[in-house]
C-alpha cells in the first residue's frame, strides 16, 4: 500500500512476536533492500540466525551497498550452509562476473564445481591475469559451443584481449541481446 515505515514496523513487531520464523526476516529484509535501505538490511540480518535464505539476502545487502567483499563472503557462507540453494550460487556468480577482478581461489572452486560455464569465464580471467595461454586457450574452446549470457560475455572480452574486435563486438552484441541491463 505504499506505507513503508508502517510495513517495517509491522514485520519488526512480527519479528519481535515469532523470532524463529525466518518468513518475517526475510520480508523486512527484502522491503528493505527494495527502497534501498541496504545499512539497514545489513545491521538487521548480520545478528539473525545464520540460515541460507538469510546470508543470501544478507550478501545481497553488502552488494547494494557496495561491499563486494562481503556480500562474496556472505553468498559463500550461504552455499556452504545450503549447497542445495541455487540462488546463493547464481548471485555469487553473478557478482563475480561482474567484477574486473579475479575472486578468491575459493569462490572461484565452488562455482566451478557448480557451472562449467561460468568457471570457463573465472579461468579465462584467471589465464589473462596469470599469462597462462593455455589455460586461456582451453577456457575460449569451453566457452565458444556454449550459447549464454555468461559465455558470449567472457568471449568478447577474450577477443577484445587477443585484439580481435570484429569477434569481440559479435560476442558482445550476442551478451547485450540475451541479457540488456546497464552492465
Amino acid at each position: 500500500a505504499g506505507q513503508f515505515p508502517q510495513a517495517v514496523a509491522a514485520y519488526q513487531e512480527a519479528i519481535r512476536l515469532a523470532p524463529k520464523n525466518e518468513s518475517y526476516r526475510l520480508a523486512l529484509a527484502t522491503t528493505l533492500m527494495e527502497h534501498q535501505a541496504f545499512e539497514a538490511a545489513i545491521g538487521m540480518l548480520k545478528p539473525s540466525p545464520k540460515s541460507a535464505k538469510l546470508l543470501v539476502l544478507l550478501g545481497l545487502a553488502h552488494y547494494g551497498h557496495g561491499d563486494n567483499a562481503e556480500a562474496i563472503d556472505s553468498l559463500e557462507q550461504s552455499v556452504e550452509a545450503d549447497p542445495a540453494l541455487e540462488s546463493a550460487k547464481r548471485c555469487l556468480a553473478g557478482i563475480v562476473l561482474e567484477s574486473a577482478k579475479l575472486p578468491p581461489r575459493k569462490t572461484v572452486d565452488l562455482l566451478c564445481a557448480w557451472d562449467k560455464t561460468v568457471c570457463a569465464a573465472l579461468q579465462l580471467r584467471r589465464a589473462r591475469e596469470e599469462g597462462d595461454a593455455a589455460l586461456e586457450e582451453q577456457s575460449v574452446a569451453a566457452l565458444e559451443p556454449v550459447d549464454s549470457v555468461v559465455a558470449h560475455c567472457a568471449l568478447g572480452r577474450a577477443y577484445e584481449w587477443r585484439n580481435q574486435m570484429q569477434r569481440a563486438v559479435k560476442q558482445m552484441e550476442s551478451c547485450v541481446r540475451l541479457d540488456p541491463t546497464p552492465q
